[in-house]
């Protein structure tokens, strides 16, 4: 099953199925979607799944968020918006 994360204004990171219902609540409650996307550099693989919070998150959110879909810690993830335009790390 796809996963999507989210992350709620009081800072709490969940995982729920990625798929449209989920989609459309988020949206509707304001919240705007992100792109997280790892490369492993050890064996050429990638992963990519959206985000959603309903401010910018931050470099740990996004990294816990990561952890928890893929069990990666301190690896390089890049954040795309909504446009797919890059994230700077902050």
């Amino acid at each position: 099953m796809r996963r999507c994360g989210a992350i709620y204004p009081n800072g709490t990171v969940e995982l729920l199925p990625a798929n449209p219902t989920t989609h459309r609540r988020l949206r509707g409650l304001g919240y705007t979607r992100f792109l997280i996307k790892l490369e492993r550099a050890s064996d050429s693989a990638s992963f990519s799944a959206p985000v959603y919070a309903s401010a910018r998150p931050s470099l740990s959110q996004l990294m816990e968020v990561a952890a928890l879909l893929w069990g990666v810690g301190a690896e390089t993830i890049r954040v795309y918006d909504d446009d797919g335009v890059l994230l700077a790390a902050e």
